[in-house]
């Protein structure tokens, strides 16, 4: 019964710290909106500087109401320039924050979840080599399980664990993907009732990466670069 019901439970595990962090209002995400390194194929200061200011907003909206705005926003800067990846990925990220804000039916969480699958799509068209839009893809499916869970955790979770799996072979540096990784397998740990110290240090392992990420966010980078407040989650939870 333990193997039937682990990824339920794994889920669950998950949700529930998705849940606290809305409900601290991205308290600990406004310094993502502050990153550093300068796309190379940004054609104009212009650029950068609305990109900024909208990722800001998008990181310290706290609820539904206030990010559904942004998304048209990011759309307006992905038309004026239709070469860069990162206005498609934001505007996706926005529809899923949007998802799992919305207080809505199952129906209405999973339109916004379809737009940010939508919009996801395009930025991988634009950029398929970025480790970011895998992990971002993973986050969504968080959301669509996250839904429903009773209904779609004995499929969805399997789908969530080889989702991540295909992230970790794509770019198993790549902090965010990571933290998602040490987070589901801290759930699987204290389902199973074994030891979380191997997840616990994968994820607080991370953490110089983060932080050479936000030193860097000081000077304006546009990159996604969250991940703090997942380390803070998890030395919260670990011994």
């Amino acid at each position: 019964m333990k193997k039937l019901y682990l990824p339920f439970l794994i889920v669950v595990f998950f949700s529930l710290f998705i849940t606290q962090i809305f409900a601290n209002s991205y308290h600990l995400t406004i310094c993502d909106a502050e990153l550093i390194e300068k796309s190379p194929r940004a054609p104009d200061s212009e650029y950068l500087e609305r990109m900024q200011e909208t990722i800001f907003t998008l990181m310290t909206a706290a609820t539904y109401d206030e990010l559904r705005p942004l998304v048209n926003l990011f759309l307006e800067i992905a038309e004026k320039y239709p070469e860069e990846w990162l206005p498609p990925y934001y505007s996706s990220l926005a529809f899923a924050f949007s998802g799992y804000l919305s207080q809505g039916s199952i129906g209405e969480k999973d339109a916004l979840f379809d737009e940010a699958d939508k919009h996801l799509a395009i930025a991988e068209q634009l950029d398929p080599e970025i480790s970011e839009i895998m992990a971002l893809k993973s986050f969504i499916l968080m959301g669509r399980l996250s839904a429903d869970l009773q209904a779609r955790s004995m499929y969805m979770g399997e789908t969530l664990m080889w989702s991540l799996d295909q992230a970790r072979q794509f770019d198993a540096e790549n902090p965010r993907i990571r933290l998602l990784s040490a987070l589901m397998e801290h759930g699987s740990a204290q389902f199973m009732g074994q030891s979380t110290d191997q997840a616990c240090n994968q994820a607080l392992s991370v953490k110089p990466a983060i932080e050479a990420e936000l030193r860097a966010a000081e000077e304006g980078s546009i990159l996604p670069s969250w991940g703090m407040n997942l380390i803070q989650f998890m030395q919260a939870q670990c011994p």
